[in-house]
């Protein structure tokens, strides 16, 4: 099951009762109905973009995920995917004796760009 998004306002929230408040990751999981490891994620996103928390609370959404390395890949976008020759599939399969697992071994083995 995919995580799901934490909206950036929280996010901010995150960040305010961990820098303003000096909480721990648990208690801050607790106020936001969030895992510890969210907030461990975000924490570390905040520290790693060299931006102080002044920054940071100052930020708008749009520059805060750019900060944080938070910005959303498009609907549906596919990373290093590239779809198979579905027609060619199908023309290997009327051959005799060929199976999809044959097809998928000869795909894999010898690279598909061919």
């Amino acid at each position: 099951m995919p995580a799901e998004r934490i909206a950036m306002h929280n996010i901010k929230e995150l960040l305010r009762l961990k820098y303003d408040c000096a909480l721990s990751h648990e208690r801050i999981a607790r106020a936001l109905s969030i895992s510890k490891g969210v907030v461990t994620k975000y924490v570390k996103a905040a520290e790693a973009s060299g931006v102080g928390w002044a920054e940071l609370a100052a930020a708008d959404e749009a520059r805060l995920r750019v900060l944080l390395g938070a910005t959303p890949r498009p609907r549906g976008a596919a990373v290093g995917y590239r779809m198979p020759d579905l027609a060619g599939v199908h023309q290997g399969l009327k051959r005799k004796n060929v199976t999809l697992a044959l097809l998928w071994e000869e795909y894999v083995v010898h690279g598909h760009d061919s």
